[in-house]
């Protein structure tokens, strides 16, 4: 199976500027396109300085065949300042249209996709200078008139404003939180001041988000300066911190953070503040280039991939390739930006920067980074708070609570920027338009900093006459205690007391409940498992549940966990009816591996599953390079949902993924292992993967006997097992944990302005789930109806169900499309033609004659062609026409490459 939509198609692909974890990942799904729709593809080695230099080379199906995991980039990346020059984008497209290049995909940052749109702006213009100074023919130059180009951000600083995550990014953030978790360990023993220093010269996304992810004490960022007493404020911050019960301070600090005057914050001045104000025992790390480093992340290995196979379709699409794009993604969606537009959207950043419209910068950076902003700020001021309440305000004020002096002004909105407007939210719909009028008006003559206002001592959050609850309920997940640690602070933020229940539904039955305070969840975010336990149970004793909400006051309650928390918020909502005491709000935060429950895109769990999946897998395919002609059978969870086996197979750049949601026949095996036989058989092949769900109607051990019935090669059965549901969290489950967390209070005091009926079990419960880019609030009703309680699963899968299929054709072996063979198949007919004429004009007999010869000699024509080659080579490429014919073509109008790859495969299915 394959398409011909590419034939014609000459694709070169490079990457420049600064290297990112993902790259190969986006080469190895550029490729692997290029062969399955039959066009070519090359190499441009070393970016736009190889180009100049001519550095191209054929690509092979085989060469990206074990790259998928690496980071770096394996054709090499450079900056070029000649190709910035017009000397230098001559001598490129040169380059391109000596080789007869129609195509260019260019995987890099800001900087090299500005040099994409250069070249692709004066491309005609270039042609025609080529022209003039005789260094191309006319005809050439014509028939390169045309050049499709398409960038691909990668870029570890995710600072590129037309996408909501580049390539790299979360490999780098993986880095950063992994040695900032090692550097705590340390620093909690000697009770030590750390300075990490991360990358990040105009954009402040990795300090931002590795602050949240680690609980950092301060940070600097280039979007948010530092007051000009920044070194009173951070000390004092720091001193509060101490006075709370922390043994240790991080410090983050980017390497473009500057005060409000534009100085420069080094590490090293940041150490001399600390050491002679406070006398604490300071220590720096710059983490340096081992951020660009190492495994690539799950994430980045799926967003290269995605990117990569949409770059290809738009360049062999005819409706897209007039035009130049950058490929980003909004939410979980991929989307084509014109280049030019982007380009633009980033030089406004760049203006902000200049003008010191920092708001501008925030807002320009998107609505997630505005959050984190604004949840960091909302934290640093009940902190405070609780610091004042600790000292029983007697000791001196406290000047600041961030590297701000000014409240935010910027227009986006979230639940966690409501906190920090209104410590007693409960009441925030009952203000007067008037009131809220003069308080924006108030925010808006602030200064433009970003920061929680200094100019007074935090007041604590007035106490609400009323508690919540939170529990965990179903299997382990990592980012469970993220959702508890945001949740908790952010409701004692709004003066609640909060109440965590240990050991799932039978501690709430029986009591086991414990309060919980600022200091109980410290540390809570970088945890691995549940802080609180869980287990797998269903709602038995709702009386008992009833009376125990009733003893604590408790008047709004969150579940963490997966199906079975949905199922219990379902029932607890069922006995509504006949106990007053559950007619509460409940919330509930997804966060099960299996990624199984309703209402979200992706639970909580499922990213450190599947990182510590394509890590085995890893370990696994490095097994097979020593042994060789071996097959790997690597079972995951999931149960009776295939998202873990489906996207683990992705990111494993398995050869064949079973998941329960299709249907796998003895046949089917069979086949597989056939094509084993025969890639183990090839040079530089040594393996065969397949990745397969616990819950596929053919169990593992099945697959593994008809595989060892082969003779070629050895098989082996690998169960991952629970490893799948331990180690810390990534830092994706650590963001989304918090996010949730803040979302649900949010939703639990609306509901509570908004008592649910009496009678009712379909109002005052709803599910936390990401949608898009966005978190929001799903009531049950709506997500039963697409539930299957049978299976434990949902039937809103379809957006990775296409991932199947593009990981299946990724690793199709599709024949390779000579040059010498796809461009010359006009020649080839010539030549046959000739050979025709010849036989009939009777020269051939008689140079045989008075040769000597016979008819296996006869290699060439008069005219001195190679007659024979071009006809076994017209012969071989009538077989494999032959063998292709009823594959439809691409739709031309399909959304997206994802959606137009189900379709090829069914046509595929149905033609056979």
């Amino acid at each position: 199976m394959f398409s011909m939509a590419g034939a014609g198609k000459r694709i070169a692909v490079l990457t420049s500027g600064g290297d990112a974890q993902g790259m190969n990942a986006a080469l190895r799904a550029v490729v692997r396109l290029s062969y399955f729709h039959h066009a070519e593809i090359f190499y441009i080695r070393d970016g736009y300085k190889g180009l100049i230099a001519g550095s191209i080379e054929r690509a092979t199906w085989e060469s990206v065949a074990d790259v998928i995991q690496t980071g770096g980039t394996f054709i090499g990346s450079a900056r070029s300042k000649e190709f910035m020059t017009k000397e230098g984008r001559l001598k490129a497209a040169s380059v391109l249209a000596l080789n007869e290049i129609n195509a260019l995909i260019c995987i890099g940052g800001d900087g090299s996709l500005t040099g994409l749109q250069l070249l692709q702006s004066e491309w005609a213009q270039l042609m025609d200078e080529l022209v003039d100074l005789d260094k191309m023919s006319v005809e050439r130059a014509q028939r390169c008139m045309k050049l499709s180009v398409v960038g691909i951000v990668g870029s570890i600083d995710n600072d590129f404003a037309s996408s909501d995550m580049t390539i790299g990014a979360d490999s780098a953030l993986t880095r950063i939180v992994e040695a900032i978790d090692a550097v705590v360990d340390t620093a909690q023993s000697h009770q030590r001041t750390f300075v990490i220093e991360v990358m990040g010269r105009q954009c402040g996304y990795l300090a931002l988000t590795a602050a949240l992810a680690t609980e950092a004490d301060f940070v600097f960022v280039p979007e948010w300066p530092a007051g000009s007493d920044w070194q009173t404020t951070m000390c004092n911050r720091l001193a509060m911190m101490r006075t709370l019960g922390r043994r240790l301070n991080v410090v983050i600090v980017a390497e473009g953070a500057m005060d409000d005057k534009g100085n420069k914050i080094t590490p090293e001045a940041v150490q001399k503040v600390v050491e002679e104000k406070l006398k604490f025992d300071t220590r720096i790390t710059k983490l340096g280039h081992v951020q660009r480093g190492g495994r690539a992340s799950f994430l980045d290995r799926l967003l290269g991939t995605r990117m990569g196979a949409e770059a290809v379709y738009t360049v062999i699409e005819p409706t897209l390739c007039t035009e130049a794009y950058v490929i980003g993604i909004e939410g979980n969606k991929l989307k084509r930006v014109p280049l030019g537009k982007a380009i633009e959207r980033n030089k406004m950043v760049a203006t902000a920067f200049e003008k010191g419209d920092l708001n501008a910068v925030v807002r320009l950076r998107g609505k997630t980074f505005a959050e984190k902003v604004e949840y960091l700020q909302s934290t640093s001021e009940i902190a405070a708070s609780k610091a004042v309440l600790s000292r029983s305000r007697s000791s001196s004020s406290i000047s600041s609570l961030s590297s701000s002096s000014s409240g935010l002004s910027s227009p986006a909105v979230s639940p966690v920027m409501n906190i920090r407007s209104s410590p007693s939210m409960i009441n925030a719909k009952e203000e007067s338009g008037k009131e809220s009028s003069e308080r924006s008006e108030k925010e808006k003559n602030k200064s433009g900093r970003l920061g929680p206002s200094s100019d007074k001592t935090p007041e604590p959050p007035a106490t609400m006459n009323m508690a919540l609850a939170v529990l965990h309920v179903g299997a382990p997940a990592a980012g469970m205690n993220a959702v508890t640690h945001s949740f908790v602070r952010c409701a004692l933020a709004a003066g609640y007391e909060v109440y965590g229940v240990h050991d799932s539904l039978t501690g709430l039955a029986s009591g086991m409940i414990e309060k919980l305070d600022w200091s109980s969840v410290a540390g809570w975010v970088s945890k691995g498992g549940s802080m609180l336990g869980t287990k797998k149970e269903k709602v038995t004793e709702p009386y008992a549940i009833a009376g125990t909400l009733s003893n604590y006051n408790i008047k709004g309650l969150l579940i963490v966990g997966g199906f079975e928390a949905y199922s219990a918020s379902l029932a607890l909502s069922f006995h509504r009816k006949l106990l007053p005491e559950l007619r509460i709000p409940i919330a509930v935060v997804p966060a099960t591996i299996s990624n199984n429950v309703p209402g979200t895109r992706v639970s909580i769990g499922s990213d450190t599953a599947l990182n510590e999946i394509a890590r085995l897998i890893d370990y696994v395919k490095q097994s097979g390079t020593g042994t060789r002609k071996r097959a790997f059978i690597v079972e995951t969870m999931g149960g009776q949902c295939g998202y873990l086996a489906a996207m683990g197979g992705l990111a494993g750049a398995a050869d064949s993924i079973h998941i329960f949601e299709e249907q796998v026949y003895e046949r089917d095996v069979e086949r597989q292992r056939e094509e084993a036989e025969h890639r183990v058989k090839r040079r530089g092949t040594h393996h065969y993967l397949m990745v397969r769900g616990e819950g596929c109607h053919m169990k593992s051990e099945e697959a593994l006997e008809i595989f060892r019935e082969s003779t070629q090669m050895s098989s082996r059965l690998t169960t991952l097992g629970h490893v799948q549901q331990g180690g810390a969290p990534s830092v994706f489950d650590r963001q989304m944990g918090l996010r949730m967390g803040a979302k649900a209070l949010s939703s639990i005091r609306t509901m509570l302005m908004e008592e649910p009926h009496p009678d009712s079990e379909n109002e005052g419960t709803v599910m936390i789930g990401l949608q898009g880019s966005s978190i929001r609030a799903t009531p049950m009703i709506e997500l039963k109806k697409v539930s299957c309680f049978s299976h434990r699963s949902h039937n809103d899968t379809e957006w990775w169900r296409k991932l199947t299929h593009l990981a299946r054709v990724l690793a199709t072996e599709t024949r390779a499309p000579d040059s010498a063979q796809d461009r010359e198949n006009k020649r080839g007919a010539q030549c046959l033609q000739l050979l025709s004429e010849a036989v009939n004009e009777a020269q051939i007999g008689d140079s045989r004659e008075s040769a000597g010869g016979d008819d296996s000699a006869c290699t060439t024509n008069p005219r001195g062609i190679l007659v024979p080659t071009f006809e076994q080579s017209v012969v071989q490429r009538g077989r494999d026409k032959r063998r292709t014919k009823g594959v439809e073509e691409s739709a031309a109008n399909s959304v997206s490459y994802e959606e137009e790859l189900v379709e090829c495969e069914e046509g595929a299915t149905t033609s056979e």
